[in-house]
């Protein structure tokens, strides 16, 4: 006889918690019950039971093991009877795993306090035989590699089939088809046990193209202005005497005419003669005009951040839609400039290490400049930039690495904003260490006489990046992991730079050979040793195959031009004098 502790459910009512437990036996009525088993059927106080026994049925693939660490029971675990929620926790974390698609715990046997207890599972199907209906062969290779599935490996669980189902739908999208549909039509495998066997039927739809990106609402940009900025989003080339009569849904299309196109002069500008021409013909022969939904978002923020840059801070896209018209596709994007905003007034609060003159020249943004946020940021030394003039840069070439600075709007009248850049200084920093890691075969003094920082020297931004430049110049590192990380420490005002170099060869060998008549053989053999130590040419250890670290040269050339001519090389280059002073 056993009773199952089946499904523990949660309904929450108002603010009150209900727990409920579905118990039941499977023996018959007039069965007699254990004076224990009446007990756990009847319990009339709570009590303490030891797990005495566990096994687990129904597993045919997954490990018993794994199941009960999983579940989170073992034997000789003590709980109360009732009150412990202990198996509604088991079937909680095992129906989190998406590994099983039914799960059991029954009470098989009690004697005193000790319990034996089964976790019966039926385990979610495997996947067995499967194909691909309505794709090339060569594509369903691709797709096998993107969905990952594999007979007898891959879980059939909901998570697994809506995957599939993504991984399709993106592979044809990226291809430019629209309207792909998927259907996954599974039933038993009558091969293999306890698994299904998956038909993926998929309907790729039309393959289109995008003809025409086309703006609505944009009065002061111009609409291939914007069309630039979609880096992921390309019209398709074009070449015709009759323009597409397609109408869009916002209104009428607003091309650049003729009329226009000549009161503009715009046989001076290049860009409004493409525009003009752009109804017409269009050269788009080295871009993609396949569409693709996540690329199109992104282009959608970039169009956005264009606005941005050229004041219009309040721009929005209010709308936006894809129609496909003769396997044509048209984009139409709604946007709503808003007003165009100018830089007014910058006040400094805080600094008083350097002038307000000079911080406003190095921020070089005047009163009545187009109002744009990242150049303010970059200007700042918020933002990264590739110049390496700003605010924040200036302050730590003078040893102030805790410089913050945070800029604050102090009111918008009309279209101007107005300014007022909040500084704290913090105190200068020294540098502690110099902690150097992953230089194997290079000597440490090779790359500390190459640095323009030093321990006790006041922290520079500048000295930190003409260190990176000078490692680099040496070719020993990969260049991607010259990359200082600064560790400050506000305490004592110092900061330690840690350096995770990754070595790279930097040897080089020459090889020429060719055959003359008359003359013979002739060529040239070379090889240079960029990373030479001369001084331990002596020691058989640090041969590998050559002794290495100094940043010494060592190059030998042999050279033959046949029987006329042979010559031999050698040379030895030592950049710094003892290893301490360069050699200019």
């Amino acid at each position: 006889m056993r009773f199952l502790l089946n499904r523990f459910c949660a309904t929450i009512i108002s603010l009150t918690t209900v727990n409920c437990v579905f118990a039941q036996t499977d023996t018959l009525p007039n069965q007699a019950l254990s004076p224990e088993m009446q007990e756990w059927q009847n319990p009339r106080q709570p009590k303490e039971y030891t797990i005495a026994d566990l096994k687990v049925t129904g597993a045919n693939y997954l490990d018993s093991t794994i199941i009960l660490s999983v579940a989170g029971l073992q034997k000789g675990q003590k709980f109360v009877y009732p009150g412990s929620d202990v198996f509604s926790r088991a079937i909680q974390n095992l129906w989190r795993q998406k590994l099983v698609a039914d799960i059991q715990i029954y009470v098989t046997n009690i004697i005193a306090d000790n319990i034996s207890i089964e976790v019966a599972v039926k385990e979610m199907p495997r996947l067995g035989d499967f194909k691909f209906e309505g794709v090339k062969k060569t594509e369903q290779e691709e797709l096998v590699k993107k969905t990952a599935i594999a007979k007898q490996t891959t879980i059939l669980s909901e998570n697994t089939r809506r995957n599939i189902i993504d991984v399709v739908r993106s592979f044809y999208e990226e291809k430019g088809f629209h309207g792909i549909e998927v259907d996954l039509i599974e039933k038993p495998d009558p091969v293999f046990k306890n698994s299904n066997s998956l038909l993926i039927k998929v309907n790729k739809g039309k393959r289109v193209k995008i003809d025409a990106i086309n703006f609505f609402g944009n009065e002061n940009v111009r609409s291939v202005k914007l069309k630039k900025q979609m880096k992921g989003t390309k019209e398709m080339t074009k070449m015709t005497l009759f323009p597409s009569n397609y109408v869009s849904t916002y209104g009428p299309i607003n091309h650049y005419n003729f009329g226009e196109y000549m009161s503009d002069w715009g046989f001076l500008s290049g860009t409004k003669s493409l525009e003009a021409l752009d109804p017409y013909f269009r050269f788009k022969f080295f871009s993609s005009s396949k569409f693709n939904q996540k690329k199109y978002v992104e282009d959608k923020e970039k169009v956005l951040g264009y606005f941005n840059e050229k004041g219009y801070r309040d721009a929005q896209i209010l709308a936006d839609t894809q129609s496909i018209k003769d396997d044509k596709m048209y984009i139409d994007i709604k946007v709503k400039e808003g007003r165009r905003y100018y830089f007014g007034t910058t006040t400094w609060k805080g600094n008083s290490v350097v002038s307000d003159t000079l911080l406003n020249q190095i921020l070089n943004i005047n009163r009545g400049d187009i109002y744009n946020a990242s150049t303010l940021n970059k200007a700042l030394g918020i933002e990264q930039s590739q110049d390496a003039a700003d605010i924040q840069t200036f302050y730590r070439d003078k040893g102030y690495l805790f410089i913050q600075v945070t800029p604050v709007e102090m009111g918008i009248r009309n279209d101007t904003i107005d300014h007022e850049i909040r500084i704290i200084e913090g105190p200068q920093a020294r540098i502690k260490n110099i902690n150097l890691r992953g230089n194997e075969r290079t000597k440490e003094h090779v790359i500390r006489r190459e640095m323009r920082t030093y321990p006790g020297a006041l922290y520079s931004q500048s000295a930190l990046m003409r260190t990176v430049r000078e490692l680099n110049a040496l070719n020993y590192f990969e260049q991607e992991s010259i990359s200082p990380q600064p560790v400050p420490n506000q305490n004592d005002g110092t900061v330690d730079i840690n350096w995770n170099l990754k070595e790279k060869s930097s040897d080089q060998l020459e090889l020429s050979a060719g055959w003359g008549g008359g003359i013979g053989l002739t060529g040239t053999l070379g090889v240079t040793f960029n990373n030479f130590s001369i001084k331990n040419i002596w020691k058989k250890q640090a041969w590998d195959p050559l002794p290495v670290g100094d940043g010494q040269k060592l190059s030998l050339r042999v050279q033959s031009n046949g029987r006329a001519f042979r010559s031999y090389n050698f040379s030895f280059t030592e950049p710094w004098l003892g290893g301490k002073k360069e050699i200019l």
